[in-house]
């Protein structure tokens, strides 16, 4: 063999080198653990930077609307376009960003969108009136890699927030001051939309909740391996937008005077859970789509439980879980939720629960038929009983 040549085995070996090398850079990108290059976000990287403007920008440029109806139907009764509907969401497009684009670790290390919501309730002071602005709010969402299923804002999500919009206006409306009153714990709550929107409507405090790795990487518990559980960013990203407002600053309200707060929760821990309750004290506990895993059934329905129930023996606070589930096929668990949640409610005098099928509809561009319709679970449990 001249110098000029290679033996087979040695072209073999690089070529199979190649190959190993290409292979491990696609499954780097695929998973998003290491931070994309600078060019595939459109800001100039200044690492101590920290930027958080007043008020929303100009929203006079947007170009075109989606609109999402939650009906309040009765059995039997027929769903019209233009009528029965409680409360209705329209996505922004382009969505409203802070101006820069603040810079964190999640823009550094993952892909993220951000989304705009204006909510209007059918009645109070988001009447829907051609002069109300509505309640707006920008989440910014991550990747998959990130936030795994959590990543973005799901319908269940839109719909609770639709509902909460209605619920939360009747204060308002009927000139109730004690909104201010209402602590609100989210389960699960992602990208956290649902809480911003309790924010926006006053309430006395948000404590938003969710799952999430160890910031070493490590998993809390060897069942972690085996699920997908967000990375430790995607916590960064849920402060982000209930605590920070996505980086804008809302001029309606005094963020300095009320509780906004993130918090790492895990409902297999009940020590976890009670520790939350003693810090937080809500009285309000909302969630959306949280029924995934069959396994959480019985942990979820115990996390449930624990915060409904009276914190002491003179504590008498009407306590209330709202719930808004997917009624798709692939959620396993949904039945045995429902059952555990009827047995664990016949246990106790004075606690009630309801459940009902909510519409919530994705609206042509005319607003006069449906382009796309889905079936949620509304799900309550109150605690009424007096104390003792």
């Amino acid at each position: 063999m001249n110098g000029n040549q290679f033996s087979p085995s040695l072209l073999l070996f690089l070529l199979l080198l190649t190959q190993i090398v290409s292979f491990g850079v696609s499954f780097q990108l695929l998973t998003q653990k290491r931070p994309f290059p600078a060019r595939y976000n459109r800001v100039s990287r200044n690492h101590n930077q920290r930027i958080r403007p007043v008020g929303f920008p100009s929203i006079q440029s947007t170009l075109y609307t989606s609109e999402y109806r939650l009906y309040d139907v009765h059995p039997g009764e027929e769903i019209q376009c233009t009528q029965n509907y409680i409360a209705s969401c329209q996505q922004i497009y382009p969505a409203i960003k802070p101006e820069p684009i603040v810079i964190d670790q999640v823009e550094e290390w993952y892909p993220t969108q951000y989304r705009t919501y204006r909510f209007f309730s059918r009645h109070g002071k988001d009447s829907g009136d051609v002069n109300d602005q509505g309640t707006t709010i920008t989440i910014r969402q991550t990747s998959f890699g990130c936030g795994k299923l959590g990543f973005e804002v799901w319908k269940c999500a839109l719909a609770l927030s639709c509902h909460l919009i209605s619920l939360l206006s009747n204060y308002h409306i009927n000139g109730e001051s004690d909104v201010e009153s209402i602590r609100v714990l989210e389960l699960g709550a992602g990208c956290g939309l649902p809480s911003c929107v309790c924010r926006e409507m006053g309430v006395g405090g948000v404590l938003a909740t969710d799952y999430w790795e160890e910031q070493n990487g490590n998993f809390g518990r060897p069942l972690d391996k085996e699920r997908l559980v967000p990375h430790w960013l995607f916590g960064v990203n849920l402060d982000f937008n209930v605590v920070q407002g996505a980086g804008i600053i809302s001029e309606r309200k005094n963020e300095e005077q009320r509780s906004l707060s993130v918090r790492k929760l895990d409902w297999h821990n009940e020590v976890d859970v009670l520790e939350a309750k003693a810090v937080f004290n809500p009285n309000l506990i909302i969630a959306s789509d949280v029924v995934y895993y069959v396994e959480d059934v019985p942990p979820l329905v115990r996390v449930l439980e624990l915060l409904l129930e009276h914190a002491s023996s003179g504590d008498s606070t009407t306590r209330e879980v709202i719930l808004f589930l997917s009624v798709y096929t692939e959620r396993k668990g949904l039945n045995e939720f429902r059952r555990m949640v009827k047995e664990m409610v016949n246990t106790h005098s004075g606690w009630v629960s309801s459940e009902e099928e909510v519409d919530f509809s994705l609206m042509t561009k005319e607003l006069d038929s449906f382009e796309e319709k889905y079936s949620i679970l509304k799900l309550t449990i109150t605690n009424r009983e007096r104390a003792r």
